[in-house]
C-alpha cells in the first residue's frame, strides 16, 4: 500500500520521561501521561499553547502505567498495571491525592469515559471490558470474551471500541446490547452479534468444545456456556 502524505505538525514540547498515553478534554486541552524511570506523573498541555502544567509524580516504580482518560472537569484517570493483585489498578482523579477506584483486574491496558462520566476499562488479563459505574455501584464486565483487548474508546452514542490484540481486529460493542461468543466458532458457523443465534453449515470436523455467548448492554451483562462438536459432513443424497 501507498503512505498518504500527511502534514506534522509538533503542538507540544518533548516530555521530561516517556510519553506513554495521551488524552484531550472538551477543551482541547492535552493531557499525557509521562514515565521515566521509578516515576509516573501527567503533564498537561493547555489549548492555545501555554507552559505546560506537570502534576505530582507517583514514585512506585513497581507499577507500569498503561492509559489515561480526562472527564469535563479535567480529572485525569489513569490504568496501570501492578506486581500484587491486591492494588488499585485504575486510579482518578491522578493528581494529589490519587482516588483508587478499585483492584482485580488482570492485566489493564486502557482507560475511557463515556459523556456522564462511567469509566471503561480494556482488562487483556480477563479478556473483558470492565466498567466501574459513575453511581459509585460495584464495577462489572460487559465486554467478556475478547481476545487480548489492548486499547478502547467511546463515541457519543455511548458505543464502545475495543482494539483486539489477539486476533487483530477492532470490535464494537454497542450501547443498546449485543452478543459476543468465545472461541470462534467452527468454519461454516456465523454468530450473530445482534441477536446472539448461531447459523450457517459446519464445512469441517471440530471436537466438542464449550462456547461462551455473553449477552450485555450499557448496565450489565449475562453469559452461558454452549457445547459443539462436529462429528462429520453434513448428510447429502451423495454420502447417504
Amino acid at each position: 500500500a501507498t503512505a498518504v502524505p500527511i502534514d506534522v505538525v509538533t503542538i507540544a514540547p518533548p516530555p521530561k520521561g516517556t510519553a506513554v498515553a495521551l488524552a484531550v478534554d472538551s477543551k482541547g486541552n492535552i493531557f499525557v501521561l509521562e514515565t521515566s524511570g521509578e516515576s509516573n506523573w501527567v503533564t498537561e498541555y493547555p489549548a492555545g499553547g501555554g507552559t505546560p502544567i506537570m502534576g505530582s509524580a507517583d514514585t512506585n516504580d513497581d507499577i507500569q502505567v498503561t492509559g489515561i482518560a480526562v472527564d469535563g472537569h479535567e480529572n485525569t484517570f489513569v490504568s496501570f498495571v501492578a506486581p500484587i493483585s491486591d492494588n488499585p489498578q485504575i486510579s482518578g482523579p491522578a493528581n494529589n491525592p490519587y482516588n483508587n477506584l478499585g483492584a482485580g483486574l488482570g492485566y489493564p491496558t486502557g482507560v475511557a469515559l463515556d459523556g456522564i462520566a462511567n469509566v471503561f476499562v480494556a482488562d487483556a488479563g480477563s479478556t473483558g471490558i470492565v466498567e466501574y459505574p459513575v453511581s459509585g455501584a460495584p464495577m462489572f464486565t460487559i465486554g467478556s470474551g475478547l481476545n487480548s483487548p489492548n486499547g478502547i474508546a467511546l463515541d457519543g452514542a455511548g458505543n464502545i471500541y475495543e482494539s483486539d490484540a489477539g486476533t487483530n481486529t477492532v470490535k464494537e460493542i454497542k450501547a443498546l446490547g449485543g452478543y459476543f461468543i468465545s472461541p470462534e466458532l467452527p468454519a461454516g458457523l456465523n454468530f450473530d452479534e445482534t441477536t446472539g443465534i448461531i447459523s450457517g453449515t459446519p464445512t469441517a470436523t471440530s471436537p466438542a468444545t464449550n462456547y461462551t455467548v455473553t449477552g450485555h448492554n450499557i448496565t450489565s451483562s449475562s453469559s452461558t456456556t454452549v457445547s459443539i462438536a462436529i462429528t462429520g459432513p453434513p448428510a447429502t443424497l451423495a454420502n447417504l
